[in-house]
């Protein structure tokens, strides 16, 4: 049995690695699946054989949020006119990373846990890889029009800078802190530290102000509360962090705002980037209140249709505006949108359940940090409505149960 629980730990690892290993698709008996799916179920298949044979008694701090969760998406695929895209999204974006939960959380016992330096590692290995590639693209001048590089996912800048900018908030805090506490340069620490570099390196290729800026944002909030007695007890630091809060809070209304005073030519990617954020986040709340929209969604996989149909004639949508409507760009509005209001009251639940299983120990700041960068770039962007972050999101949901005994 021990050697069982290695090769379940080895493949958790391995899910953890393979994340964006969801782009590797394929059918099994003409049901669509992906590698990642793949490595989950047989993961699943052989925790599940350990857990009968172990009788392992499994406590979930987040059994009552997460089957209204499933339940909002069983809503999602009953009312959704798109049935496959529907079950497909369920099956990549809430069964899955549930069954991961369940996996990591049952797998975990006192003897035979991950070491969270671990989890560390892996992913920033296998975000090092993606970064490696967008790289080379920029070098290569494989770039977008704008300049901009899209990584292995090969639709978006978005997708790219949406999976690397967490994982360089959790890498970043856990290295900083554990090495703040040591005080030692380790070879992992050299390893750590170029990986991390290489990520930055790829977030700025491709041009996303939101990665950037969470990340950075991120990083000072992680020197705040490190330094925060010495702050709070300076007048001058004081007034410097005061400083800080308003210069983010100016500045991220800076980058956000819209101005349709001018044209996408006269703007640039900018512009044309933030006013049809505007307008969509204008017309999703129009949607939510037609139609009782607001209680059961439009269905999951359906929101690009909906909004289509329903911006249909209006100026400047069929060209501009409804063909960038992939998602709400707001991962609050598309849960809404994919699971009605039972969806998002599980979903905002489920974030309450993770800061109340966090204490005020510094030990949790890496994993407090990461939500926190999730929270605030899903303001700007859906982070949550994809294969490998759904995953990560789950992922993040775990880490408290062994974090702290585990903290090495």
């Amino acid at each position: 049995m021990e050697n069982m629980k290695k090769i379940i730990n080895f493949l958790i690892l391995a899910i953890i690695f393979c994340l964006p290993g969801y782009l590797v698709r394929f059918n099994i008996f003409n049901i669509p699946t992906t590698f990642l799916e793949m490595l989950i179920y047989l993961t699943f298949v052989l925790t599940i054989y350990q857990n009968i044979s172990n009788k392992i008694k499994i406590s979930n701090y987040l059994f009552v949020p997460m089957i209204l969760f499933i339940a909002g998406g069983a809503i999602g695929v009953f009312i959704s006119p798109e049935k496959q895209i529907a079950l497909g999204q369920f099956k990549a974006c809430i069964f899955d990373p549930i069954i991961f939960l369940y996996i990591f959380i049952s797998s975990q016992s006192d003897r035979n846990q991950i070491k969270i330096s671990a989890i560390v590692n892996t992913l920033l290995a296998s975000a090092s890889l993606v970064a490696l590639h967008a790289i080379w693209q920029k070098i290569s001048g494989q770039a977008t029009i704008d300049n901009r590089v899209v990584g292995i996912f090969g639709y978006s800048p978005n997708y790219l800078a949406m999976y690397l900018a967490p994982i360089a908030v959790f890498a970043i805090s856990y290295l900083f802190n554990n090495y703040i506490k040591d005080k030692k340069v380790t070879f992992t620490v050299w390893f750590n530290a170029f990986a991390i570099i290489l990520i930055m390196m790829a977030l700025y290729f491709s041009g996303s102000r939101a990665g950037i800026g969470i990340v950075i944002l991120c990083v000072m909030l992680n020197v705040i509360v490190l330094y925060w007695k010495q702050i709070n007890s300076n007048k001058i630091y004081q007034a410097i962090f005061y400083l800080f809060i308003i210069c983010v809070l100016i500045g991220s209304w800076w980058m956000i705002k819209p101005n349709y005073n001018l044209s996408p030519e006269t703007g640039g990617r900018i512009t044309a980037s933030n006013n049809i954020r505007w307008e969509i986040w204008n017309t999703s709340m129009k949607i939510l209140v037609t139609n009782n929209n607001w209680l059961w969604g439009v269905g999951l996989g359906n929101y690009q249709n909906y909004f289509t149909n329903f911006t249909k004639g209006w100026v400047n949508y069929d060209e501009y505006i409804s063909p960038n409507a992939l998602t709400a760009h707001n991962v609050y509005l598309q849960t809404w949108f994919n699971l009605g209001i039972i969806g998002l009251i599980a979903f905002i639940w489920i974030i309450y359940k993770y800061f109340k299983k966090i204490d005020k120990s510094l030990i949790y700041l890496p994993l407090l940090l990461t939500m926190v960068c999730l929270l605030l770039y899903g303001l700007v962007d859906t982070i949550y409505w994809k294969n490998d972050l759904s995953i990560f999101f789950w992922l993040l949901l775990a880490l408290p149960i062994i974090y702290k005994e585990n903290n090495a």
